[in-house]
């Protein structure tokens, strides 16, 4: 049983059996109480790291029963607080794995919307597993409508781009990709956002979609992936993009030409009386 007085080491055994037995617990019987899963994150704030790691895991282990995904979907904002706070990249990865478990809970939008800079910003380190659960995280807030704007007025380095390599793994690309279509699907109406005012930084909305975006490009490149899922992927990707621009292109061709003939139209009247 999990006490005050014990050390981190065996409170982390302890943790670590329990979320054992929670995966073999009858599902429709459940010994577990809200009281357990109180005490165990109680464990998120011990000052021993691998005690807090796997009380993030027995609550993902707890996740796997309906029964108690809302109890503990109250401490998501707690969760939350974990990924963007702790230096620790055990941590984070604990993390980040129990939010992607979780549904995201109502009228939290304000915390969401400060942590976002923080989550691209976990792009750029040279961890695979957290760069996954990163893009799995973001894909799921970029489908809520409310928070779509803020990801893409978020300021990113045009470097974050360099994920589009052949050199890696195919996991991280294809969650990439799927991240990059549901971006371009929220994108329907184009949003402008302004730029930074460091000349190396500008918004997601730009670096992605914007004129001078490399993109494509670097989409193209992915054509000789050697995955098939993330070439069909990209293929789709590029087809959309450029079915996007030509869009725009034919709309802004027509806005010229009633523009021009509206003039015309004003012009001819003046013509025929002086005549």
């Amino acid at each position: 049983m999990l006490r005050v007085q014990q050390d981190g080491r065996s409170r982390s055994a302890i943790l670590r059996s329990i979320a054992r037995c929670i995966h073999l617990m009858d599902t429709e019987k459940p010994t577990c109480s809200p009281e357990h899963i109180e005490l165990v994150a109680s464990c998120l704030d011990d000052h021993n790291r691998d005690t807090k790691i796997q009380a993030l895991n027995t609550l993902r282990a707890f996740v796997t029963r309906s029964l108690f995904t809302d109890k503990i979907r109250d401490y998501y904002p707690k969760i939350l607080d974990m990924v963007t706070c702790s230096r620790d990249m055990g941590v984070h990865l604990a993390a980040l794995q129990l939010l992607n478990a979780l549904p995201v809970p109502p009228n939290i939008e304000p915390l969401l919307r400060r942590t976002v800079p923080n989550l691209l910003g976990f792009l750029q380190l040279d961890n695979h597993n957290i760069q996954l659960q990163v893009l799995r995280l973001l894909v799921t807030l970029s489908r809520m409508e409310e928070l779509l704007p803020d990801i893409l007025n978020c300021q990113v380095r045009p470097e974050i781009l360099s994920l589009l390599n052949n050199s890696q793994p195919e996991k991280l690309l294809s969650e990439l990709l799927l991240l990059l279509e549901v971006l371009h699907e929220g994108c329907s109406q184009p949003r402008r956002p302004s730029k930074s005012p460091k000349s190396d930084s500008c918004s997601l909305y730009e670096v992605l979609f914007g004129e001078n975006s490399d993109l494509a490009d670097r989409l193209m490149v992915m054509f000789v992936h050697p995955d098939l899922t993330v070439q069909v992927q990209a293929c789709k990707l590029v087809m959309k993009l450029q079915l996007h621009r030509l869009d725009g292109e034919v709309a802004a061709a027509l806005s010229r030409h009633r523009a021009g003939s509206a003039a015309l139209n004003h012009i001819l009247p003046s013509v025929k009386s002086a005549s």
